[in-house]
């Protein structure tokens, strides 16, 4: 196996293939092309949005520039839902109810 921009979403293929109609969920993706790669094949991106101070922000790039492309590369990547996570517990799966209604109410 060979490491590079499509490393992650190779592995995740295998993944996926292996699975069969399992439902899956994919609880991160940081580049375009693992987005692209979750759009391409049914995957209903969301952005949560978590509001950090400056010391959380710090321990949370471990080092890594805040321009680095893991942090930046979905910045304006157009999600079709958004979650904010910056309340309580319930306030956050309140919002990921709202979303998950839509995703099956019927069309």
């Amino acid at each position: 196996m060979t490491f590079g921009p499509s490393f992650w979403t190779n592995v995740l293929r295998r993944a996926l293939d292996s699975l069969g109609s399992q439902p899956v969920l994919i609880v991160d993706a940081r580049t375009p092309s693992e987005a692209r790669f979750g759009e391409d094949n049914g995957f209903v991106l969301v952005r949560i949005h978590r509001c950090m101070t400056a010391e959380e922000y710090g321990a949370h790039l471990a080092g890594r520039s805040p321009d680095h492309i893991l942090e930046t590369g979905l910045d304006t990547w157009p999600f079709r839902y958004s979650v904010l996570n910056d309340g309580t517990k319930s306030d956050y799966f309140q919002a990921w109810d709202r979303v998950l209604e839509e995703l099956v109410a019927p069309k």
